[in-house]
């Protein structure tokens, strides 16, 4: 017998719940006064789910569609991207899929609780393929593109994802709004590195290199640890240097961090005229991601 929009609202969020339980009581929160609508949304009727044995795939299947509606449309997103288009390339995804792998894609919606600036770190060193184009609704924590031609910031919220600082709900929202104006807000002010502690800042910590009283102007990765650093977008050439990257290139790079610090002090964009002082242009700041508290 066919559920009801209520019966099927209703199953998906206490499913939700066991899953995470703060997440299913924000989407109930999102979605619960849309239960009629919502719950005719998700339900599985000619999409392939016809196993009358699987009903636990099947409330998390619809658990898992309840999640993008909460937060891949607006108020949440800018763009309602959770169409009902959308909706059903998800549950096609899905039909031949374990419930395993459905569960896995829900805590996509929540931080990794075992998230550590390690794994920022090694996120960084391995997923950083310069192709594709970012799909935030459809990304994973195993994909490794970075698009084909990443911001800087850009590939510090997709290794924050990989690592599990961030969820699907950030990326919804807050990727989706990051640009130079609000990076410091978003991603993190930190504090100031001295010029003598360039070469130190902690493996898996985010830096950020900005123009002295304008950080608009600004350039943003993560620190490998032993003055080495990874980050995309990079401006790799000053009237006085060139950045030689250990991998990689301007598009993304392995580098020494200290060098880079260097060449953009000498570099125009971040305040260096000719016949000028070549330090003091730029301010180095540098952060835990753990200590962040605009991630979720």
């Amino acid at each position: 017998m066919s559920k009801t929009p209520q019966q099927r609202y209703a199953e998906s969020i206490a499913y939700l719940k066991k899953i995470d339980s703060p997440l299913g009581a924000e989407v109930d929160r999102m979605l619960g006064p849309k239960v009629m609508t919502v719950g005719t949304e998700i339900s599985l009727a000619r999409s392939g789910f016809w196993n009358p044995l699987a009903g636990d795939k099947h409330d998390a299947m619809r658990a898992l569609l309840l999640c993008y509606i909460a937060y891949f449309r607006t108020p949440h997103c800018k763009m309602d991207w959770a169409s009902t288009q959308m909706l059903d390339q998800i549950k096609s995804k899905f039909v031949n899929k374990s419930k395993s792998d459905i569960d896995t894609e829900i805590r996509y919606f929540i931080q990794d609780p075992a998230r550590t600036p390690q794994a920022l770190a090694h996120a960084a060193e391995t997923h950083n393929l310069v192709s594709g184009v970012p799909d935030y609704l459809n990304r994973t924590r195993k994909d490794k593109e970075l698009g084909a031609n990443p911001v800087c910031y850009n590939g510090v919220f997709l290794w924050l994802f990989v690592s599990g600082f961030v969820s699907k709900r950030w990326l919804a929202k807050e990727a989706n709004e990051l640009d130079a104006n609000s990076a410091n807000r978003i991603l993190g002010d930190g504090q100031v590195v001295g010029q003598d502690r360039w070469n130190s800042i902690p493996r898996g910590y985010i830096w950020n290199i900005h123009r002295t009283g304008d950080k608009t102007t600004c350039h943003w990765g993560v620190s490998l640890g032993n003055d080495r650093a990874a980050a995309c977008n990079n401006t790799d050439e000053s009237p006085t240097m060139k950045l030689a990257y250990e991998t990689g290139d301007t598009k993304f790079g392995i580098f020494k961090f200290s060098e880079i610090c260097t060449l953009l002090e000498r570099h125009s964009k971040y305040g260096y005229s000719p016949g000028g002082a070549a330090s003091g242009n730029i301010t180095v700041r540098a952060f835990d991601p753990t200590t962040i508290t605009t991630y979720y």
